[in-house]
């Protein structure tokens, strides 16, 4: 009867025992298969958490490349302006509209609030939220590139493919997005033959930032449009690092909004809610097509 006891003991141990490991190693699983916490919320949205980001890392990364952008997959993309179009006939029976060059974005701001639109068609293509952590103020953000497909978002839902290596560069590809301290800003693509898109500080440089990690380095470091901007300008030396001009707006809790160019070595900062794909500084007839939009604008 002693040993039926001893028995009873040790199995029950061993049970106790094989739920303990199997709670680690489920724990385990989940951790190494899925370590952003990546969901599928609709077909091609997906929503993640990020921490510790690795800027040391996507300096490298960007300083080493020659294209990280969108290039053949906007075929069918472009702004929304018929005429950012070349048209021509391709047979006697149809026409094709081409984008001059391969991106199309509007971004507004008013009160506060930010919004902005992505105005491309590419396939597979899908849109990440991201809940940042780790950096000076925590941020939601939104990556949306041809590099982000469906297919890898929902390899790592799956946990067949974490996709590491694009993971730790994703965070800093952010479109748009806002931060705790409630400053919000997204980037634009402008005609890259409109000017050379490169800035140097003003003052002195502290920062050398490739131009598509700038939406990333003002949510991470700023809580005012007004310093964000300054900052941009007499700090920073900013370059093209996937050959494409870009420029910036950003807007905060109090309403302020700026826009933020680079060219031909400097940095210019302009007060203003809404951007397009031109440079404000150089393309007043921009401004022109939104007259109306500007006097609904005004109104509501």
């Amino acid at each position: 009867m002693e040993f039926k006891g001893v028995y009873v003991i040790i199995a029950t141990l061993i049970i106790i025992a094989s739920l303990f490991v199997g709670l680690v190693v489920v724990d385990n699983y989940s951790a190494v298969d899925n370590p952003y916490n990546m969901k599928q919320v609709d077909s091609y949205l997906f929503e993640c958490e990020v921490q510790n980001l690795d800027y040391d890392y996507a300096y490298d990364f960007f300083a080493n490349i020659t294209t990280v952008g969108a290039g053949p997959y906007l075929d069918n993309g472009g702004d929304l302006y018929a005429d950012e179009y070349t048209v021509y006939q391709s047979n006697s029976s149809s026409t094709i509209h081409k984008p001059k060059y391969d991106g199309g974005c509007t971004g507004f701001t008013k009160n506060g609030f930010l919004g902005r639109s992505l105005d491309w068609i590419y396939d597979n293509a899908s849109t990440i939220v991201m809940h940042v952590k780790g950096a000076k103020y925590n941020s939601l953000v939104v990556v949306s590139f041809p590099n982000v497909t469906k297919d890898m978002c929902t390899e790592i839902v799956n946990g067949t493919d974490n996709h590491t290596d694009w993971m730790k560069i994703a965070p800093f590809y952010t479109m748009d997005g806002t931060n705790e301290a409630g400053l919000a800003c997204e980037f634009n693509v402008v005609p890259p033959d409109d000017a050379n898109s490169y800035s140097v500080a003003a003052i002195e440089t502290k920062e050398k930032i490739p131009n598509v990690m700038l939406t990333r380095y003002c949510l991470d470091n700023f809580d005012d449009a007004k310093k964000a901007a300054e900052y941009l300008r007499d700090y920073c030396d900013v370059y093209s690092a996937d050959n494409k001009a870009l420029h910036l707006l950003i807007t905060d809790k109090k309403g302020q909004a700026y826009i933020v160019e680079f060219m031909n070595g400097k940095t210019i900062i302009n007060e203003h809610p809404i951007m397009t794909n031109f440079f404000i500084v150089t393309n007043i007839l921009n401004l022109c097509k939104f007259a109306c939009l500007l006097i609904d604008y005004g109104k509501n």
